[in-house]
Order: structure tokens, then sequence, then C-alpha cells
């Protein structure tokens, strides 16, 4: 703030002579010198702004209105600090900047944008500049602030090519937890035209240190608790999506033997490779000219995937399978001591086998215009029966499995989108 002294009120370098009533000012140069009164080119007289005459302050595109007062100004002059207080509050000034983002449950694109930030120091000095020259406007340099991200991939997510939905049990918290953790390294993914992606490279490795935990999985024909359990039902409904949408299937699976699931013939699984195992692959191609986004949703009881992108160029795709040939299962039995003579349990259910065909079909205006056949092999599970062989006959009988219903093996399986 200046100091009063002889009638002066010195800012800085530069001196103020008050005249009579305060009503104008005469600036006195830096060497101490009094600026004359005749035609010099630099002479400025103005009037001190009143304490609450209003100065609009510009940064790019905001403004903010104050009083001379609010930005430092009274009856003893300007002070600079009260006037950095002010800006360091006047985050209005400032413009942040936007990352672009895709944002796959709304099927909107959410565009980038260029942030802007005022200089408070530099701000200061112009205040205190356009006081002298009893300014009602202040504009406040301003830089650039570039934002991180300013392109998503894809410009066109307004239709879904294709989407596919599986269902699980709720209450299982372990798989739900899986399946929700798998998804996530999916959901948002741009595939560009021509781009393959790989399931197993996409999602990483199903370990505890990445938060998978034990839950049902399909090993060697039986149903067994396993590390990551449901992340292949992940793997299938992506796979479903992938088929109804028109993309290039390049590497595909089935299970060893139906899934409760889903179709038969609709199903594909994974294996994380670890060590010198290759693992098994979900691997899916863009054959459009255009980008589609990838939309994951596991909820309630249902995992969902949507394709998303620009319209396809088909009317209708379709799922149709044949089933060339039934195999039988075999039975195993066992004998238990520890089970009474006449009693029988099943520790694992059978089921057959089968050879089977799956067709994709393209149409368009009616017509058939592409065709893709694939052989399908699942093979027999084995039946595991314990008879009880102790005379005993108070000994308890364990409660056996029940064989659940395959019936989606029945049928053609026709399914269209």
């Amino acid at each position: 703030m200046g100091e009063r002294e002889s009638g002066m009120i010195y800012f800085g370098s530069a001196a103020l002579l008050l005249a009579a009533g305060g009503a104008s000012l005469f600036f006195y140069s830096q060497a101490g010198a009094e600026v004359s009164e005749t035609k010099a080119a630099d002479q400025v007289v103005v009037s001190l702004p009143s304490e609450s005459d209003v100065v609009t302050l510009t940064a790019g595109k905001n403004s903010l209105e104050a009083t001379w007062k609010q930005l430092g100004v009274s009856d003893q002059g300007f002070d600079r600090s009260v006037a950095a207080t002010f800006l360091a509050d006047a985050g209005q000034l400032n413009t942040a900047s936007r990352n672009a983002r895709l944002d796959v449950e709304k099927q909107t694109i959410v565009k980038a944008q260029t942030g802007s930030i005022f200089d408070q120091d530099a701000a200061v000095a112009l205040i205190e500049s356009a006081m002298y020259r009893g300014e009602k406007s202040v504009d406040l340099p301003v830089t650039e602030v570039v934002p991180e991200v300013d392109d998503v991939g894809i410009e066109d997510v307004s239709h879904v090519l294709g989407h596919f939905t599986t269902k699980f049990k709720a209450g299982d918290s372990s798989r739900s937890y899986n399946l929700k953790l798998a998804a996530s390294k999916l959901n948002g993914y741009v595939m560009k035209p021509g781009e393959e992606i790989s399931f197993n490279e996409v999602v990483g490795g199903r370990t505890h240190d990445e938060g998978y935990k034990i839950a049902g999985v399909i090993q060697s024909g039986q149903l067994v608790d396993g590390l990551a359990g449901g992340t292949c039902q992940i793997s299938t409904t992506l796979y479903g999506a992938a088929f109804f949408a028109g993309l290039g299937i390049t590497q595909h699976t089935p299970h060893s033997r139906p899934s409760s699931y889903v179709r038969g013939g609709l199903d594909a699984t994974v294996v994380y490779p670890v060590g010198k195992s290759k693992g098994v692959d979900l691997k899916i191609q863009n054959d459009y000219d255009f980008p589609v986004a990838i939309h994951f949703i596991v909820a309630r009881g249902k995992s969902t995937v949507r394709i998303l992108g620009k319209k396809r160029p088909y009317d209708e795709i379709v799922f149709e399978r044949k089933v060339t040939k039934e195999l039988p299962f075999r039975v195993i039995t066992r004998e238990d001591d520890t089970m009474p003579v006449g009693s029988m349990t099943v520790d694992q259910p059978g089921y057959p086998g089968y050879r089977l065909y799956t067709y994709r079909k393209f149409y368009k205006d009616g017509k058939m215009v592409n065709q893709e056949k694939t052989p399908v092999h699942y093979r027999p599970v084995v039946e595991y029966v314990r008879v009880g062989i102790n005379p005993n006959p108070n000994l308890r009988v364990p409660k056996g499995k029940k064989k659940k219903n395959l019936s989606v093996i029945s049928g053609d399986g026709r399914m269209a989108q």
C-alpha cells in the first residue's frame, strides 16, 4: 500500500500528487522528478476511480465483474495484495481442459476441450495500470491448457451392430466378482478397422495378484473350483456379440462340454497361457471400414455385450446349428464301504457329447449374401456313481448331484439380429 507523505501517495517507483479534493493525479517519473504539466507526450491526468465503480475482468471466453474496492483500491491508494487475494479466488475466469471420452453406456462421445488459465501476477499489474488510466475493463493474459486425450479413436457409436447376454447366479459373489473384473478390461475398447484383438492379451493374466477369486470352472469335462472361474462366460458373451455384429472370428474354441448358460455352439472358452502352455484364446477382428467399440455390462445376474459403431451393412445376421451326431457317455461305478448296501449316489452326472455345425448367415435386402460354417465337437462327460457295500443299514447316504437340463442343444437353436 502506498504511504502518505507531504500530500503524496507513493506507488512503487511512481508517485501521485492528490489535487484538492483528490480529484486529479499527477504522475512522477521513476527518478522522482515531477512530470511537466505542460504538453509532455507521456503526461497522464486521470480521476481516481471510486471504490464502488465496477470493472470487468476478461480472461479468454470468461469474464467477471468486480468493484475497485474488491480489487484493492481505497483512499490510501492501491493494495496489490488485496488484488492478488481476489484473483486467487476467481477460478471462474479459468476454463478447465477436458479429455475426449467415450461414453459407451449413453452411446455418446464427449469431445476434447482446450482449457485456459490466466496469469495472476500479470493480472495484478494490468489491473493497476487500468486503475491509473481510468479504464472500466481489463483483458487478462491466458495460457492454453491442452487436453491429454484429444481423440478416442471413434466418431460414431449411435448404432448397436450386435449384442449378446448370458445369465449367472447373482448370489455367487466370487463368480460375479470375476465376471466384473474381466469385463472391465474390455469395456470401452475401440477396435480400429482391420484390427484383431486377443481376449488373453486385453484381459491379461487371471491370478490372485490381479484380484481374481476361486469359482466354478470346466476342467477336463468336469465342473470344479478354480481360480478366475467365470472368465469363460465373459469370453462367451463377447463371442456372441461379435458373432451377431458381423465381426470376424479368427480364433475360437468351444468348451469341452456344453455350457448351461448359453446355446450350444455359441460358447467360447479361454485359458491364459502359463509357463510353456500356449493357452486357449478368443480372437476377433473388425472387418468393417469404420471403428467399433465394446460395451460390457455385468449386473443383476446378467452379462451383456454391445458392439457399437456406425450402422452395419447387413439387415440381419442369423445363427443356426445342425446336430449331426449324439455321442453316449460312459458310466463308471465305484464301490464305497461308507455307504450301506443297496444305496447309490451320483458324484458327477454324465452328459452325451455332440458333433454339430454352426452357421452364420448374412442377409441384405431379404437375400443371403454370405454364410460361414463351423464344426463344433463336444465330448461326452463321464458319469461317476458310487454304490454302497457296507452291510450296516444305518449309514448315511450322501446326497448326489443332480443332472442339469442341457436344453441348450435341442433344436436348431436359431437366433437372429
